[in-house]
């Protein structure tokens, strides 16, 4: 077997994150419409037909390679998680984690993924109700890569509607909407193949 294959499945970003939730009860007041594991988080609005969809979203290394694009990629994950799942992206929180803001780089990464992420909510119509920043993450002097991690929620009008991740049928298809190119910058498999972040983030 491939050595680069082994280490990318097996790296914290891409391994099954089950050894998490499943020590979580996730079905309190058996509200639970999908279980973990799919790209959003769904629960049933009781006495009607519509749910919430939630989603986490974040790419550390995209917004070190370029804030901006990072943050804006960050916020569009988020809404395709929601929007995969059946659901409309309707608003969304942050969680904003840098070094210190004392260094210009830093305060430069935090100015960047301000407006990537203002841009991005603009474009997809999808208002910050509120948030957090959190400075100095840093240990002997080396901060981490900025951080902003996207919460979103969206309103499914249906339940019945809902949609995973995971085939439901032996023969469903995948289909692939747009265009891709040399898109590896950041990724997974440069870090596993080089040991190295570089390049640009996708497009």
């Amino acid at each position: 077997m491939d050595n680069t294959f082994v280490k990318i499945i097996g790296s914290a970003s891409i391994a099954s994150k089950e050894w998490v939730y499943r020590q979580y009860d996730h079905m309190v007041r058996t509200n639970t419409v999908v279980m973990p594991g799919s790209d959003a988080a769904v629960i049933r609005i009781k006495e009607t037909r519509r749910a919430l969809a939630m989603t986490l979203d974040s790419n550390a290394r995209y917004c070190y390679l370029d804030p901006r694009a990072g943050a804006r990629l960050a916020v569009a994950e988020a809404c395709r998680n929601l929007a995969v799942s059946g659901a409309r992206p309707v608003a969304m929180t942050n969680c904003l984690n840098f070094a210190s803001p004392e260094r210009p780089d830093v305060m430069w990464q935090f100015s960047e993924t301000v407006d990537g992420i203002a841009e991005a909510c603009l474009a997809m119509g999808t208002p910050v109700t509120g948030g957090n920043v959190s400075f100095y993450n840093e240990t002997e002097g080396r901060g981490i890569f900025p951080t902003p991690v996207i919460g979103m929620v969206g309103i499914i009008e249906d339940v019945r509607n809902v949609t995973t991740q995971w085939f439901r049928r032996e023969g469903d298809l995948i289909i692939l909407l747009g265009e891709t190119s040399d898109d590896l910058g950041g990724s997974e498999y440069l870090l596993a193949h080089t040991g190295q972040v570089s390049g640009r983030p996708p497009a």
